[in-house]
This record gives structure tokens, sequence and C-alpha cells, in this order.
């Protein structure tokens, strides 16, 4: 193991106090049972007792993103861990017998959630966990996990609050800002970065901490996982965007420097920081995300929410009765009811027939998932001719549904999902076939899709399946086909009756009919017009 030191900042010499900060760049088993986890966690408690050893009277510790779990996509989840588990409870011991502040990667499971979540917790010099931040875009498809909506903050060591963000959300500057409006003066980011984007990692990290005058502390893990590998180079970056120090690619390391919070404190109340952090204020772009309530921010300096009617009882306010069918949005400012906005739903022209062109085809039940208000799925519902509908859904809840769908469908059944959002991908992925519409739709469900409508016409769902159909049945009827005139030349040449034409045609001749008969399913003008009706 190398371990390397750096000290001070740019900008010379500071009076405030110093956060003695120690990254571990190492390589997690990728576990498949406890066993294996608890190795990974002997992996960092040696790393921190190494610590402990050249740095003396250090605060923080952070290791990488599945630092405890490993990166499997698959095995990972028979090894989900609670913040109650034995093995978070060794580094929680870690934690307080060492005397400091540790950061760490865990995929947890999350209450009320059946899918974990891609974790970074944070455990004080106590042994409690005080911080924990859920990823917000998981890695679709690799990263089967329910995703997080806030960046919360977390007072730590020498002055410091502290704000983590977990992999791939460090490429979305809105999350770097969110944390900095928060209060943050340290951001931790713990990822399994992999070639090959090396570049990429340097730059979001560099521009994040010049952006936002902030600390950024960067782990990542290093070491192969099938066909992708994670190069480590972990790093510090000073508020001005320049790296204090920085780990080598694909080798253990322990990386340590001084940080100092009160210094970022004073650059937020500087002319310069104070506007940029003004000026996402005042755009409203700063706001705080209340999964499954709706959304709070500043606005020319008022406070201003938008929401659902949960949203208004959680702020001790309430609303009036409405019967009107549609999406309600209820408004606040300054902590009093402005009003509330009425969207109502337009279904396509073609969605009812799309319905009825899928049961026509085959499709023994049609179900729809949604974030919307009970009142309008049922509108909808009913419109459709729809079998089955759930109702202000979360992502996550999506996910759930589905897993439910596909526990309950018969052996031979396929579960086909179609959606658009952002939101959808998780379950695009999860299906046995995710379907995508490809002008409206987001670039993430594209990505996690197997199919994609190209015109976003519903109906094409129905003729998509007929021609798969009628293309199965021509493959199925080629090999038939094929094995039974090989069958016979093969019987007749045993028998002596066969000649070298009959060869010929058995090898030649049945490839020449079975490419014409695949031509047939060039010809879809038919199942178009069927399909119409």
């Amino acid at each position: 193991m190398i371990i390397g030191s750096s000290h001070g900042v740019g900008g010379g010499p500071t009076q405030t106090e110093a956060l003695s900060t120690v990254v571990a760049q190492l390589e997690p088993i990728h576990a498949t049972c406890m066993e294996e986890v608890n190795k990974n966690i002997d992996q960092i408690i040696q790393y921190m007792e190494i610590g402990a050893r050249g740095f003396p009277g250090y605060d923080l510790f952070v290791s990488p993103e599945f630092g405890v779990q490993g990166m499997h996509p698959l095995e990972r989840l028979k090894v989900v861990l609670t913040l109650d588990s034995p093995e978070v409870g060794r580094l929680k011991e870690a934690c307080a017998r060492l005397k400091v502040w540790g950061i760490f990667g865990v995929i947890l499971k999350l209450e009320g959630h059946e899918a974990p979540g891609n974790c970074a917790i944070m455990i004080n010099d106590e042994g409690e966990v005080v911080h924990q931040y859920c990823k917000m875009n998981p890695w679709i498809p690799t990263e089967r996990h329910y995703p997080g909506w806030e960046c919360p903050v977390t007072p730590g060591p020498k002055g410091s609050r502290i704000a983590t963000i977990v992999c791939a959300d460090g490429d979305y500057p809105e999350i770097w800002r969110e944390a900095a409006y928060n209060g943050a003066n340290v951001v931790v980011r713990i990822t399994h970065y992999m070639n090959p984007w090396e570049e990429p990692w340097k730059l979001t990290n560099r521009c994040a901490a010049y952006c936002n005058q902030v600390y950024v502390v960067g782990a990542n893990c290093y070491g192969m996982e099938h066909a992708c590998a994670a190069f480590g180079n972990s790093m510090i970056i000073n508020p001005d965007g320049n790296i204090v120090t920085e780990a080598p690619m694909m080798v253990p390391y322990l990386l340590k420097a001084d940080l100092y919070p009160g210094l970022v404190d004073k650059l937020h109340e500087s002319s310069t920081t104070n506007t940029f952090l003004y000026s996402f204020r005042h755009r409203g772009a700063a706001c705080k995300e209340l999964g499954g309530h709706g959304v709070t921010a500043k606005v020319d300096g008022k406070t201003v929410a938008a929401g659902n009617a949960r949203l208004m009882a959680k702020l001790g306010l309430t609303v009036p009765e409405i019967t009107e069918p549609g999406t309600i949005v209820h408004v606040a400012m300054e902590g009093r009811y402005a009003g509330y906005l009425l969207i109502a739903d337009v279904v396509k022209p073609h969605s009812a027939a799309a319905i009825k062109g899928l049961k026509q085809a085959g499709v023994r039940k049609t179900v729809m998932l949604t974030g919307d208000a009970e009142p309008v799925a049922k509108a909808v519902s009913a419109e459709l001719g729809l079998d089955e509908y759930h109702a202000g859904l979360l992502p996550g809840d999506k996910v759930d549904q589905i897993e439910t769908l596909l526990a309950a469908k018969q052996p031979k059944e396929n579960l086909a999902f179609v959606g658009d959002g952002i939101n959808d991908a998780p379950v695009l992925s999860r299906a046995d076939v995710g379907i995508a519409m490809g002008a409206l739709g987001s670039d993430a469900a594209i990505e996690a899709a197997d199919v994609v409508l190209m015109d976003d016409d519903p109906a094409k769902i129905a003729l998509a399946m007929r021609i798969a159909r009628r293309t199965l049945r021509i493959v199925y009827q080629n090999i038939v086909f094929a094995l039974a005139i090989k069958f016979a030349c093969l019987v007749l040449g045993a028998l002596g009756l066969a000649s070298m034409w009959t060869a010929i045609f058995a090898d030649v001749g049945v490839m020449v009919l079975a490419v014409l008969n695949a031509t047939r399913a060039l010809y879809t003008k038919d199942l178009a017009k069927k399909n119409a009706q």
C-alpha cells in the first residue's frame, strides 16, 4: 500500500481549524455472501487503522462506493444490509474505537420499498449513523435500486458541514449546487468510476469544487468487475478547483489532506461566491424535492411550496375540497395557502384503439401504473378500458408493482411495460420487454428499453406483436421444412434411391425455398390493416 499526504490550501495560510481527511482507494470483493461482506469490512477497518497509525489524530475517513458489498449487479442484492445489521455495527465500532468519523458506501434495505438503495452513510466518532444519502440516479440497467430524492447536509467534525454524493449523481450540476445552497462546505463523492471516464471524473470534480466554492473529496475504487475496470485516481480538491492531492490509478492507496471548512464559510460570505448562490436562489433553481409530496423553493426571496394535499398538511395548511377530475397542485407562499392548479390529462386519440388492439392480439391483462391522483387514474382507466390501475405511485413503487405482476404471471407469459419518463427507466429494465417512446421519451427511458416506438403511437405495439408472431411462424415453418426434406433424403440415400440431384436439392434447394418463404415477413400491409380495424 502507498500512503500519500498533502497539506494546506490554495490562497495562502489560513487561521481556521483543519479537518484532517483520509481517503481509502481499495479493491472490494464483489460479495455473494455475508462472509465476503465481512472480508470487505475487514479491509476497510484495516485501512482505517493504518490511517490512524500513519496520520495520528485524523478526523474523517472516506471509503468508496460499493466498498462494503462490491459492484456485482445481481449478487449484491443477496447481501443487502440494514443500519442495524451486525456488519454495519462493525463499522460503528471501528469509528468509535478509533475516534474518527467515517463515510461508507453500503447497499441498504429501505423501509417501505422492496428495491434497496445505493447509499452513502456517515458514522460519527461515537459510533452513531448521523447521515444517509441515497443515490438519485441509479445506473440503469445495472443498478436495480430505489432512487433517492434529497441531498442532506450534516454537521461534521472541525466545523465541517458535509454532503455526500454517490457516483453518477456527481454528473448533475444541480445536485452539487443544492449541497452548497444547503450550507455544505465539504462534499464527499464516493464512486466506482470506470474506464473510459478518467477525464470526466477529474472534470466534474474540479468544476463542482470551483463553481460551488466547496471542498470536494472524491473516493474511487479500483479493480475489475466483468468487463468493467474501476481506475482509482481518488482525489481531494480545493474550492479554487485545484487538486490538492490525488492517488495514482489501479493501486491500493491511502490519501490524506488537511481541509479548512472555515475557509469555505468565509468564501460563501464574500460577494462573489454569495452572488453565485443568490442567483441560484433568486431564479428558483435551488429547490428541495419531498418525495411523494412536492417541492419547496425560494423565488425572489419568498418561500414557495407546490405539491399535493399531503405537502400542505405538512406545512400546517388546510386545502379546499376539490371535485373536478385532474391532477391538483396546491400552491403556498410565505406559509399561506395561495390556491391550486388543475392539470387535466389528455388521452392520446389512438390510446383506446391501442388497448383494444392489444387485447385482440392476445394480451391477457392491461394495467396502468401512474403517479397521478386516484380520480385521474380512475377516469383514464375507465376511458381506455383497462383491467387494472394503481395510482399515486413513486418510481420505487412502480418497481414494486412490477415485481408483484412478474410473480403473478404464468410460466410462458411475458410482461411488457410501456413508458417514456426518467422515472420509468428502472421499470423498463425490470420488465420482460421494455417499450419506450422515441420522440417524447427521455434518454434514460430509451436506453433502458428493449423496443423504441419512434412515432410514439401506442397502436404500433399490437402491430409489432403481429409482425413478430408471423415472423416466428415463418421461422418455425422453415425449420420444420428443412429438417423434413433432409431427413427424407437421408432415408432415400440409405435405401440407395437418392441421386446427386436429390442431395443438391436437399442442400441448395431447401435453402432457396426457405429464403423465398422468409420474404413473406416483408409483407405487413395486411397486418397494418387488421391493426387499424
